[in-house]
């Protein structure tokens, strides 16, 4: 008899009544809330299954028991709690039921793979696999059992598949090993078979320290010939390339934030110094870094990549090389090497240079030198020598050094705190605050220099964002956005101590899991809606200037992040106004969603109208209307080419872009008119008409009602898109007219100049297709050429050659790979031979040395690289057929919920079906139910429900690790990612000694990686 226990009732009710798996986790947590339920009890009237009925319900019953499997493991992943729970509690039911479960696990892996709370995940499934290996009867005659058994082997191999680095973790790899003996024991050779491959060849790839020991297949030693020697590139005419990788080398380290390490040791390891005698080793290391840091000037490297070449040589640098030369036991020969090689720099780049808003240029060679002297490496008397003009003032400082870092450091607890968080915004601006004028001056300060006070402003930053997040004041978070955007360069000291993740994670937490919402009484909710906007726009912002790429990726359980991909760098091109199907509750969707379209641009556009009223901006939540007005605007700005809108009424809509809340909207609709400008599109005139006209009416020319307030946030806007307007109106040549210079005349005067004007010569890119001969040709030329070419020369050439590296596909990369191993193990000393060998060396350093991978990264190559899994092809299998849905109206933008973030599988257990109940009537499900239980329930459901926005479910509601997500879907995108997927992809299954010698190589790349980084 079912039981009457309210939770029974609450999943019955909900499963006669399909609620969407969100709905019913909301449901039951709520519940829980209220009720004390203990373990068992939640595995006996929510985990445990109904036994089966008559045949004649089968089709019903199967998919009642999905859906309420479905629903339990959307709660299992709401939280890491859940999970526990959820494994802890699994094992009091049957073994049908486990069976079950984890079946429905297996199936959706590659999603589970992909959450937040992974970690999690893996923890307790951990326990529950090695319980049930010590529990389990693996017998003939129990064939449950059996099932359960190996649909849990192939969730593991599943999860391994997804990623790799998983059977490196020492828990993990405990669970493997107790399963492959549990699996051995039973006796069954295909199972066992199936665990030595999947999970035995995995984890022995790290047996020992380094990676040192490398899986090779039977074909492995077929090219082990004599004639395959290495590449010597200490000969003198490999000078040129050398230096260009150490240079490569370096550069990547600064574009991936990875500087703040031991950074020199480890460039000494990788390029194997050692044996360099003290005086040449501190040459070539002060050569290295001056000489970078000119070449990244004069291939204009992102200015945030330049700044941390300056940075890490007025800081880290001098320390490491302190720490250097006490481990070298070197004395006078040290200092006098390093202040030779920099007398000997003549570069202007070097002896003039303002990198890091400074207001005046200075000797970066000379201010290294004088970081030396507080370091101890250069002693003061030589520094005296080398530069008397300054002595006494380096006298001065030096005595001060010690007292500096003491007392100036804690000043800026106290400035921050006197400028920011004790200041009331109510009765002060954020101009009034001075904030943007003791930042500049901050500047201009011995900030450079100190180390300690660098990581005191990353610190006392970090921890007022957390302590403003705490207290939910939103408009001094508003402010710390505009500080960062308006003074970039002290953006970068912050980041440069970590990565700008350490500010994005906590923005983009916040505004994903904070609602904004505003009580209907609310006179100044636009001040809310404000500083959301401020915030989000800032996010886009600084992801865009500090190297952050979210062009093609997007993790869709975050709103800040899904905003980005969809709506600031595809434009929501992907939706559309037509819809094909026939749902009726669809068809209701759009025509309120054209009811409401109809309304706001009335508003917004019709100059007899009363404009944008409160009730009006407050009936859509403040984060869809980022998404939606940007739609009117698009909508509007083709009407006006088209002629069915005029000027008056589109500037009467251009007006209410000087609205502080309507900022992302601002720059979404700017993208989007940039992306309509170009010398051969007929509506360029008309689109530089339109953003002149956003550029006056945001920077007060056409409007007297901007404040200087409101030009910080517009500022802030236009450091983003200024640059490319302006590379697009230079691309008209002689053809540029009035208004467009006059349009790039007034973005010069308002971005930033160092950070948002460094490309602004260069021609706009587009990676085109680059065929797999070209850029192998290109690429030998270049390395060929390479040996007798001046350093600029050398400089010059790169910057063409990168330019072809960046676009070659994968498959590209990897064929050619391939072609010249096979040619470098040809007759020894053929040219044909020496010319691969370098192509080769060129290949496996840049696949290796472009993502500067960490050693996650590294154990997750070398697990892929070395199993003996073959993978599938690349190829994307397109569908037979394409159709509209809802989810491609433009009505989307009020579905927050977005894609299942969990997915279904394909084969029997995807996401259940709605299908008619049958033998569950809706009055036995209710009849025993406490009325006031559940409809207050649902009445709060329904109420979440029925609002535009929608809540989150508990899943979305967790703390994102953005960085680790990022991170992770970047190493899948990589051409070296890639290129291990192809060699064992079937493409090249005839090639079986080829592939193997390139997994050697590759394996020995990566392996030396991880020895020079020490990981």
């Amino acid at each position: 008899m079912p039981s009457n226990h309210p939770l029974a009732l609450l999943l019955r009710s909900s499963l006669a009544r399909k609620i969407n798996k969100r709905g019913f986790v909301s449901l039951l947590e709520q519940f829980l809330a209220r009720e004390h339920i203990s373990d068992s009890q939640l595995g006996e009237l929510l985990l445990a299954l109904p036994e089966r009925g008559g045949k004649a319900l089968e089709k019903q019953f199967k998919s009642v028991e999905k859906l309420q499997i479905a629903y339990v493991i959307e709660w299992a992943l709401s939280n890491g709690k859940n999970t526990a729970t959820f494994f802890e509690t699994l094992p009091s039911t049957s073994l049908r039921c486990q069976h079950k479960y984890i079946l429905y696990l297996k199936g959706i892996a590659a999603n589970v793979a992909r959450q937040t709370l992974t970690e999690d995940f893996y923890a307790a499934l951990a326990q529950f696999s090695l319980e049930l290996a010590d529990n389990i009867q693996l017998s003939p005659e129990n064939s449950t059992s059996k099932r359960l058994w190996y649909d849990l082997i192939f969730l593991w191999g599943t999860l391994i598949d997804q990623d790799s680095a998983v059977s490196l973790k020492p828990r993990i790899k405990e669970v493997l090993a107790k399963v492959s003996r549990a699996t051995r024991a039973a006796g069954d050779s295909n199972m066992t078979a199936y665990v030595t491959r999947k999970f035995i060849s995995t984890t022995d790839i790290s047996a020992s320290n380094g990676h040192e020991k490398v899986i090779e297949t039977e074909h492995s030693t077929a090219f082990k010939t004599s004639n395959f020697s290495p590449l010597n590139l200490d000969n003198k005419r490999f000078a040129n390339y050398v230096a260009l990788k150490k240079f490569i080398w370096l550069s990547n380290h600064f574009r991936l934030w990875k500087a703040n390490t031991d950074l020199v040791r480890a460039f000494i390891n990788f390029f194997r110094l050692h044996d360099l005698k003290h005086a040449e080793l501190a040459k070539e290391l002060t050569n290295s870094f001056l000489h970078g840091y000119s070449a990244a000037v004069k291939l204009r490297e992102r200015p945030y990549v330049v700044f941390n070449w300056k940075n890490f040589i007025l800081t880290d640098f001098a320390h490491d090389l302190k720490n250097l030369a006490h481990a070298f036991r070197v004395d006078h020969e040290w200092e006098d090497a390093i202040i030779t090689s920099v007398a000997s720099c003549t570069d202007t780049t070097v002896l003039l240079t303002k990198v890091g808003g400074a207001t005046e240029s200075y000797d970066l060679g000379r201010e290294f030198t004088r970081a030396c002297v507080y370091q101890g490496v250069v002693s003061l008397e030589k520094f005296t020598d080398a530069y008397p003009a300054i002595s006494a003032l380096t006298l001065a400082q030096a005595i001060t050094h010690e007292i500096e870092i003491m007392s100036q450091v804690d000043t800026i607890d106290a400035d921050f705190t006197t400028k920011l968080y004790n200041m009331d915004p109510a009765f002060t601006s954020f101009e009034e605050s001075k904030l943007v004028d003791y930042s500049r001056n901050l500047l201009s300060s011995d900030l450079r220099f100190l180390k300690a006070k660098q990581q005191r402003l990353a610190s006392v930053t970090c921890d007022l964002i957390d302590k403003l997040i705490q207290e939910k004041h939103n408009e001094k978070l508003s402010w710390v956005a505009l500080l960062l955007l308006n003074v970039p360069a002290i953006a970068n000291y912050i980041f440069y101590q970590g990565s700008p993740w350490n500010v994005l994670n906590k923005f983009i937490n916040y505004i994903d899991n904070e609602t904004f919402n505003v009580d209907d009484d609310d006179g100044n909710f636009q001040d809310t809606y404000t500083c959301f906007g401020v915030m989000l726009t800032g996010v886009v912002s600084l992801a865009s200037l500090f190297g952050i790429n979210f062009a093609e990726i997007s993790i869709q359980s975050s709103y800040t992040l899904d905003y980005i991909n969809e709506f600031y760098f595809r434009l929501s091109d992907p939706l559309t106004s037509n819809y094909a199907g026939i749902d009726e509750q669809e068809k209701q969707i759009i025509a309120s969603y054209d009811r409401l379209f109809t309304e706001w641009a009335k508003a917004l556009f019709d100059v007899n109208n009363d404009g944008l009223t409160d009730e009006l901006l407050k009936s859509v939540n403040v984060k869809q209307i980022y998404k939606f007005v940007y739609l009117l605007f698009r909508e509007a700005f083709t009407a006006r080419v088209v002629g069915s809108l005029n000027e008056t009424s589109l500037n009467n809509g251009i007006d209410y872009l000087s609205q502080s809340f309507l900022a992302p909207c601002s720059l979404e609709a700017m993208q989007w008119l940039i992306s309509r400008v170009g010398p051969q599109q007929k509506t360029s005139n008309t689109m530089i008409e339109i953003l002149l006209r956003i550029l006056e009416t945001n920077t007060g020319i056409a409007s007297s009602l901007n404040t200087s307030e409101h030009n910080y946030t517009f500022r802030m806007i236009l450091n983003i898109v200024g640059p490319s307007i302006v590379r697009k109106i230079r691309s008209f040549g002689n053809m540029i007219s009035e208004n467009m210079q006059k349009l790039m005349n007034k973005i010069l005067q308002e971005t930033d100049a160092e950070y948002c004007q460094w490309n602004i010569l260069a021609d706009e890119q587009t990676n085109g297709h680059v065929s797999t001969n070209s850029i192998k040709n290109e690429i030998t030329s270049f390395l060929k050429e390479s040996e007798a070419m001046m350093s600029d020369s050398l400089i010059e050439a790169w910057a063409r050659m990168k330019h072809k590296w960046d676009s070659v596909p994968s498959e590209a990369i990897c064929y050619t790979l391939l072609e010249e191993v096979e040619h470098s193990a040809g007759t020894r000393g053929s040219v044909i031979m020496e010319e691969s060998k370098l192509v080769v060396d060129f290949y496996l350093f840049m696949l290796t040395c472009s993502g500067a991978p960490d050693a996650d990264d590294v154990d997750s190559y070398l697990v892929a690289l070395n199993s003996s899994r073959k993978s599938e092809s690349l190829m994307t299998k397109a569908g037979s057929q394409f159709a509209l849905t809802i989810n491609d109206h433009y009505s989307s933008v009020f579905n927050e919920s977005g894609p299942d973030p969990i997915g279904t599988s394909n084969g029997d257990d995807s996401r259940p079906q709605e299908e008619p109940l049958g033998g569950y009537g809706m009055s036995d499900l209710f009849d025993d139910m406490s009325e006031n239980l559940f409809d207050e329930l649902m009445a709060l459901f329904n109420k979440q429900a029925d609002m535009t926005t929608g809540q989150k479910s508990p899943t979305e509601n967790q703390p994102l690790d953005c960085q680790a997500s990022y991170m992770k879907m970047m190493r899948r995108r990589s051409h070296l990612w890639s290129v291990i997927r192809l060699i064992a992809s079937p493409q090249y299954e005839n090639a079986t000694q080829l592939t193997s010698l390139a997994r050697s190589k590759l394996t020995g790349e990566l392996q030396h990686w991880r020895s020079a980084h020490g990981f």
